[in-house]
């Protein structure tokens, strides 16, 4: 079975939420926020809850790629064109997981909540990290 960019971005957030060894009600609900915001059944999800060790082993991990994962959560936590305080702590927690400095996420986050989902671009978010 393939998986999309965006069913593997998921399966990363899985395996993060995962490694505490056991997915808390919040981050379980983050998680079937995005899915929805996706377009992505139960079933489809429930595929990727299954498969996500697999699925985020085989994808590739690159520098450029964590900053497109992240990018791609960001904008689906953004999607209703609110940064709430949970959204905020799960992706806070996703991209510790993902290996970005927890003093930048936040820089990031912060400045996320001030621009439109129209300005944020991949681009714009390097940016925002070179900072």
């Amino acid at each position: 079975m393939e998986f999309n960019a965006i069913e593997e971005s998921i399966a990363r957030i899985i395996v993060m939420a995962k490694v505490d060894g056991n997915i808390e009600e919040a981050e379980l609900d983050f998680i079937y926020g995005l899915a929805a915001r996706c377009g992505l059944s139960k079933d489809d999800l429930q595929d990727i809850i299954e498969n996500a060790e697999s699925i985020a082993e085989n994808s590739e991990a690159n520098e450029e790629n964590r900053v497109e994962y992240f990018y791609q959560v960001l904008i689906f936590a953004l999607a209703d064109g609110v940064l709430a305080a949970e959204e905020k702590a799960q992706l806070l927690k996703i991209g510790i997981g993902m290996g970005f400095p927890e003093d930048k996420l936040k820089i990031v986050l912060q400045r996320a909540e001030g621009i439109s989902q129209d300005e944020l671009s991949v681009d714009s978010l390097k940016k925002l990290w070179e900072e």
